[in-house]
């Protein structure tokens, strides 16, 4: 059964700096967490054939340094770690996608029937929202995060190959 958001809190003002500052403040919410109310245990594990995905505008889901194959992969071997984003919809298929296409995708292609996901009563303009939230607000670790993390499981492991192995990724992809 879906949750009911919490109540939003008032909005907070805020200096518009940029073209996406006050996006909390347009949704009538202090934070884009308030709408997700992604606590880490607020969520059900739901058919996949049971949500709907409209194109959105995210277009690209891989390239050759994050591909979904990988993701897939990763699923599982650890599950999904972070919970989708769903809405409840009319007619026959229940649910539509907010958020979380590419672990959408990647638990299809790792075999699942369900996924974690966060059910939310959401508007079309909070749905749209928050999807575009989601996308341009992450943020990747950079070239030295990536070589800082692989230099440790280098230290602790003792080989390239045991890198590789761990991280189920060439020694091109781990010499870069």
């Amino acid at each position: 059964a879906a949750k009911k958001p919490a109540a939003k809190p008032a909005a907070k003002p805020a200096a518009k700096v940029g073209a996406f500052d006050g996006l909390a403040d347009m949704l009538n919410a202090g934070d884009l967490g308030s709408l997700t109310g992604d606590s880490g245990q607020d969520f059900s594990l739901i058919v996949i054939a049971e949500i709907a995905v409209k194109p959105q505008v995210r277009e690209i889901f891989e390239d050759a340094e994050n591909s979904l194959e990988d993701l897939a992969d990763s699923i599982r071997e650890h599950g999904v770690l972070q919970a989708i984003i769903i809405r409840p919809i009319p007619g026959p298929i229940p649910f539509e996608l907010v958020a979380g296409e590419r672990r959408l995708r990647a638990a299809t292609m790792a075999g699942l029937d369900q996924i974690p996901a966060i059910v939310r009563e959401l508007t079309d303009e909070e749905a749209e929202a928050i999807q575009f939230a989601e996308n341009i607000q992450r943020k990747n670790l950079t070239q030295i995060e990536i070589g800082n993390r692989l230099q440790r499981d280098l230290d602790n492991l003792g080989n390239i190959e045991a890198v590789m192995a761990k991280h189920k990724k060439s020694r091109a992809w781990i010499s870069k």
